[in-house]
């Protein structure tokens, strides 16, 4: 799917609202079982789940403490930006 327009493809919506909580542990496995689905079939988000997945674990390995709600919103901003997934 890569190269369309993930604000018009209903499963990219649904991933880009449930991914932050995958990452943070609080979806259900049947909600993280829908985004595996997705993300291997869908290029796009593919990369911003790894993007997001590597960052997350850098900052885990490096400060030993939790990512900051505040600071998931403005690495979820940036990734998007740059991978130019935003609705911009």
């Amino acid at each position: 799917m890569s190269g369309h327009d993930i604000h018009e493809c209903p499963e990219c919506s649904e991933f880009m609202e449930w991914v932050a909580d995958y990452l943070d542990g609080e979806e259900t496995l049947e909600v993280r079982q829908q985004l595996m689905v997705h993300a291997h079939s869908c290029t796009d988000c593919a990369r911003l789940l790894w993007s997001m997945k590597r960052v997350v674990r850098v900052c885990h390995s490096e400060t030993g403490c939790e990512v900051p709600g505040d600071v998931h919103k403005r690495l979820w901003d940036a990734l998007t930006h740059e991978l130019g997934m935003d609705q911009d």
